[in-house]
């Protein structure tokens, strides 16, 4: 039996998006693990106790990490032998959380190696703070992901919070925003895995994504449209309405926008092919000409009755991009200059010195080999000068 793929959560944001997954029954065809310093937060995963990890729990007692990323390192790492055990069980690692406290910004780097060491492929979904959550967090979480994560992970998609302030309105309670980033997040989470693992339409692939996702740093929206009913005329037109609209999209700009986008379309066995092309045709009135794109669609029986289009928009880091055409541009001065310095028509000085003389070895008993001075420069043992940097060999 094929592996499964493994959905790790680890900190508080990841918890949460684990526990928004309890009711998608998309959920059976992954193995969902969680790993926390906060015992509270790992219980309200509903999940079972094989599945949970608590961290370092003689040394925090299930407190937490309080934002501290040393201590979240320290935690995490306490526990690799755990985490690579439970590691073995998957084909890949999808890795999910929120950037800016402790235990993912810390914890994050070490569940990347112990994943490198059993070679498994690894996606990180991961949410970034809401800037009113303060300056801290947001240090806190970019260079986590700039200096730890983007060049240890295979692939990496980062989700400002920040989005939800385009589509809510203003008076909608903390916790509500909240919680709709960790169902929109939770959603695109599987609808990416089951493509992965029920291709079943358009072909697909995990280094396909990787690649979109490798290209360079990126920021990146989702948008999730869902709708019920297995027959219906107008239930594509509904989906895509409902992404167009969905909170963590951030609008149909950051279509526009986008330099890549990650698209699929999940349904029961009633989704036709048909259905299916009339989805990305509407899609594709969004996403610039010149722009990536990555499709999927497969069919399963746990979807019978609804339908869910999903749209990943990926916008690379542009100081990304300049600081890859800086290093082209000085690999190619450094190659120009090299071709100029083996030019044969430049030619090196002589030194002018005295090599009639033995040097340091003047005045001492010779050392000969076959009637030769080894004392003796080669090249006026056997006549042949040196002009210009270049030997010639005088006839005898």
């Amino acid at each position: 039996m094929e592996k499964p793929i493994i959905v790790l959560a680890i900190g508080g944001a990841g918890c949460r998006m684990l526990s928004e997954m309890r009711e998608m029954p998309e959920k059976r065809d992954i193995l969902p693990l969680a790993i926390d310093t906060d015992r509270r937060s790992l219980r309200e995963t509903g999940l079972p106790e094989s599945n949970v990890l608590l961290a370092a729990e003689s040394w925090r007692n299930g407190r937490g990490c309080g934002g501290n990323v040393l201590d979240g390192q320290r935690a995490i790492a306490h526990e690799r032998t755990a985490i690579s055990s439970r590691l073995k069980a998957g084909s890949m690692v999808v890795i999910i959380g929120g950037l800016g406290g402790g235990t993912a910004s810390g914890g994050i780097p070490v569940v990347l190696s112990e994943a490198a060491k059993l070679h498994l492929p690894t996606l990180c979904i991961l949410s970034m703070p809401f800037a009113m959550e303060g300056s801290r967090r947001t240090a806190q979480a970019e260079k986590a992901l700039n200096e730890n994560i983007f060049s240890t992970a295979d692939a990496v998609a980062a989700l400002p919070n920040d989005l939800l302030f385009s589509s809510l309105d203003e008076k909608t309670p903390l916790a509500d925003a909240f919680r709709l980033a960790d169902q929109e997040m939770s959603r695109t989470i599987l609808s990416l895995t089951a493509i992965l693992t029920a291709g079943n339409l358009f072909s697909s692939s995990f280094s396909d994504l990787a690649q979109l996702l490798q290209t360079g740093h990126s920021r990146c929206a989702i948008g999730v449209g869902v709708v019920q009913g297995e027959q219906s005329d107008d239930r594509i037109n509904d989906a895509v309405e409902k992404l167009l609209q969905s909170p963590m999209l951030g609008g149909t700009d950051r279509l526009a926008q986008a330099d890549a986008v990650i698209f699929s379309v999940l349904g029961g066995p009633e989704l036709s092919l048909k259905e299916a092309k009339t989805a990305m045709d509407l899609i594709s009135k969004y996403t610039p000409e010149n722009g990536e794109l990555f499709t999927g669609a497969a069919t399963s029986e746990l979807w019978r009755g609804t339908l869910q289009i999903s749209a990943l928009a990926i916008k690379y880091d542009e100081r990304a991009n300049e600081r890859g055409m800086l290093d082209r541009a000085a690999a190619a001065s450094r190659s120009k200059k090299a071709v100029k310095n083996s030019d044969s028509s430049i030619e090196q000085g002589t030194f002018n010195f005295d090599d009639t003389k033995k040097g340091v070895m003047e005045g001492t008993i010779a050392v000969l080999w076959n009637s030769e001075d080894l004392d003796i420069p080669a090249y006026k043992r056997h006549n042949c000068p040196i002009t210009g940097g270049k030997v010639v060999r005088r006839s005898k």
